[in-house]
């Protein structure tokens, strides 16, 4: 089974991402000197827009009942939409926001006045950028 080029890239940009947000945090803590409930919120924000989907599908009346017969069924409310499209949008903003930076804030990670710490940033560079052409 092959994973297409695009699919490995979004692999490895969700796991980076993922990765990075401990890290964030300490950044936002001691670069931005936010304090601890300004950078969760910051997080938040970024993180935000799949809790409100995971909740739409969770909660039953965030969706309109189970389809039984097709001719019948009940559409969804303008609230349960409403819902459903803002967690769409914080997902963009937060996949957005975070995506770009996850290369960024990774290098900061090490230090590049050794030679070690190079080192460490050609292994990160080859690794991310590395998996796509890969089939």
């Amino acid at each position: 089974m092959s994973i297409s080029t695009p699919k490995k890239n979004q692999i490895v940009e969700r796991i980076a991402a993922m990765g990075m947000i401990a890290n964030f945090m300490v950044y936002l803590l001691k670069v931005f000197n936010l304090g601890q409930v300004a950078a969760a919120n910051v997080i938040g924000i970024c993180t935000g827009g799949m809790l409100i989907i995971t909740l739409t599908a969770w909660l039953p009346q965030l969706h309109p009942p189970t389809c039984t017969s097709p001719p019948q069924c009940v559409p969804s409310t303008r609230t349960q939409l409403g819902v459903l499209i803002v967690g769409l949008c914080w997902l963009a903003v937060g996949t957005g926001g975070i995506a770009p930076c996850s290369i960024p804030f990774s290098i900061d990670q090490f230090d590049t006045t050794s030679p070690e710490g190079r080192k460490g940033v050609n292994r990160l560079v080859l690794h991310f950028s590395g998996t796509g052409p890969v089939d």
